[in-house]
């Protein structure tokens, strides 16, 4: 089975799609999805999105597990022989492989029909721009199927390869993205009195945003503002710039301090504006809710790492990086770690990363050990 799930890794893979235009992503899963019978399946949900329902006769828990369809606007590595075909659109985050997962799972339902309850596979769509869950969520069909658990996997590099990283409450951090446009008058260079740039405020909001920093309080808990890109004007030496844009993103540990960090942007903003006579204008994307783990789920993940002899780690800060699957565990009790992708391993989200074939039958073992507790102890 494991080459069945490597090949089908390196198709994914090799047809990787941004979000929200998951179309042959999904069909390729629809297509390897046929060899299981009698399986029910929901297709188009929240965009792109597929469940597959495996059902037993008894009642019992409805759970589902969770991964992602998307992939990154960014290149990665070119020397593979199943590289991306799309141009600058990869799975430089591991999607590809949380799908082989998932896939793997359905082989083992299969094998072995679970006794009680349901699970539902939950192939989500638009994770990386924080709107897929929102959209699952919002479907009739997702929640007439009532689910009583819901779990999701991620990869993450430097911790041990097949380590199982861990923490109860909340496990990844909120995070925001917002972009500050700033508005004056343009003019000739030679008169730049005669217009009204925002170079200098410029120049105050990106030191006033990089010193945006709770880091560590008192409580451990973090709060910070990143600029990610910035521009201003025409690139001609004639004309002094009317315009500039900023873009910053706020990673926090929870949402109220989100909340905080977010209006010391907006006040930052509108000093600026009115100490240098400009106009100003506020948009916000990607926004992404902390994520919170809920501790009786986390037992079952703990166990099955342990009956598996797999290297348990709970981290006792809260993950940086930002996941839209705390849009479920805010209504549905649930579960969200990582799987160590080796500590030298190329980080998600660059250019060298690759997803590790290793770790599809760990992340299966771990699923497999879940289901079990669910849906065949008595």
């Amino acid at each position: 089975m494991l080459p069945q799930l490597i090949k089908l890794r390196h198709n994914l893979h090799q047809h990787a799609e941004l979000s929200g235009c998951e179309s042959r992503t999904a069909q390729i899963l629809i297509d390897y999805f046929k060899q299981f019978e009698g399986v029910e399946v929901y297709t188009n949900l929240g965009g792109h999105g597929l469940a597959f329902i495996f059902s037993s006769k008894l009642p019992g828990p409805h759970v589902v597990f969770r991964c992602e369809l998307d992939a990154l606007p960014m290149i990665g590595k070119k020397d593979l022989s199943y590289s991306s075909l799309n141009k600058n659109v990869n799975h430089q985050c591991g999607h590809d492989g949380h799908m082989a997962i998932m896939a793997g799972l359905a082989h083992a339902l299969k094998h072995n029909p679970i006794i009680k309850g349901k699970v539902m596979l939950l192939f989500q769509p638009a994770e990386e721009n924080g709107v897929g869950a929102k959209l699952i969520m919002n479907d009739k069909r997702f929640r007439d199927f009532a689910a009583s658990q819901i779990y999701a996997l991620h990869n993450f590099s430097e911790y041990p390869l097949g380590s199982v990283i861990v923490r109860d409450e909340y496990f990844c951090g909120a995070s925001q993205g917002i972009i500050v446009e700033l508005f004056g008058k343009t003019s000739h260079a030679a008169w730049p009195k005669n217009g009204n740039s925002p170079a200098l405020a410029v120049s105050d909001l990106l030191k006033e945003f990089s010193e945006l920093n709770l880091a560590k309080n008192e409580l451990g808990q973090y709060a910070f503002a990143t600029t990610v890109y910035s521009c201003m004007g025409k690139k001609s030496f004639g004309i002094s710039p009317s315009k500039a844009e900023i873009h910053v993103t706020i990673r926090a540990q929870n949402d109220q301090l989100m909340q905080k960090v977010l209006d010391q942007v907006e006040s930052h903003v509108a000093k600026a504006t009115e100490k240098y006579l400009l106009k100003s204008k506020i948009s916000y994307q990607e926004h992404f809710i902390s994520c919170y783990n809920h501790p009786q789920c986390g037992l079952k993940v703990k166990r099955s790492a342990e009956d598996n002899n797999f290297p348990l780690i709970e981290v006792p800060e809260t993950l940086r990086a930002s996941e839209d699957f705390g849009q479920y565990t805010k209504l549905i009790p649930g579960y969200l770690f990582c799987l160590g992708a080796g500590k030298s391993w190329p980080q998600v989200h660059t250019e060298h990363y690759d997803f590790p074939d290793q770790l599809i039958p760990i992340g299966l073992k771990l699923w497999a050990g879940v289901t079990r507790q669910n849906h065949y102890e008595q």
